[in-house]
């Protein structure tokens, strides 16, 4: 398994990145999270074949164990159920929340949010060109209000026989199976569009096209007991 690793990581030119200290003194655990970072870490590469993509993101950990979650400001003991890496994409002024992989101990791709990385890479070479701050000024001037308006980060298949998050759960398991699926949907047509509301749960809400910021829907949710 170690030659694996490396062997995806030579591939993919994965750059050295800071190293991540966990709150634990079990050695098992610590060379379990730097191997499952590592294969994290290369997926992302390949997907944007860039060996410097990750100084573009802000990651995030999680790690779920039977019942409960923990983060990097917790003490760890033992292997986790699995890991949860959130990937931030950190533009100019801007950062959006997240595309996440999710491993097991074993190495076992769980989960890739295939049609995010896209989306970011699309951000990144200027083809979405609306950001969190620019949705927020468009929602102000379709009648929301508000200090605490929040844009949330969407991407819905326009090819309704496909759900956004359609990666082929059953197929995925493994750093090939991941790519070769990453090339199969990437030709997908997706609408990436930003959700505008007030940080709570009533008030109005604007989608808002991440491409070339028009309004794709607005509304107001109510709550009825």
């Amino acid at each position: 398994m170690l030659l694996l690793i490396s062997s995806i990581a030579c591939t993919t030119k994965v750059k050295h990145q800071k190293e991540v200290k966990l709150i634990t003194k079990d050695t098992a655990l610590i060379e379990n999270f730097k191997q499952v970072k590592l294969l994290a870490d290369s997926i992302v590469v390949a997907i944007f074949n860039d060996d410097n993509i990750l100084s573009h993101f802000n990651t995030r950990y999680n790690f779920e164990y039977e019942g409960w979650n923990k983060s990097l400001s917790d003490t760890l003991y033992g292997k986790p159920k699995k890991y949860e890496f959130h990937y931030d994409l950190c533009l100019k002024k801007d950062t959006i929340k997240s595309a996440t992989i999710e491993i097991d101990s074993l190495n076992k791709i769980l989960y890739c949010d295939i049609p995010n990385f896209i989306g970011f890479d699309k951000f990144l070479k200027g083809e979405l060109k609306i950001t969190p701050t620019l949705a927020k000024e468009i929602a102000i001037k379709n009648c929301l209000t508000g200090k605490s308006l929040i844009a949330i980060y969407r991407v819905k298949s326009v090819d309704h026989a496909y759900r956004a998050d359609e990666v082929y759960f059953d197929t995925i398991s493994n750093y090939d199976s991941c790519i070769k699926i990453y090339k199969k949907i990437k030709a997908r047509n997706y609408r990436y569009y930003w959700l505008v509301k007030n940080n709570f749960k009533i008030g109005s809400w604007i989608m808002i096209n991440s491409e070339n910021g028009k309004i794709i829907d607005k509304g107001k949710t109510n709550y009825r007991y």
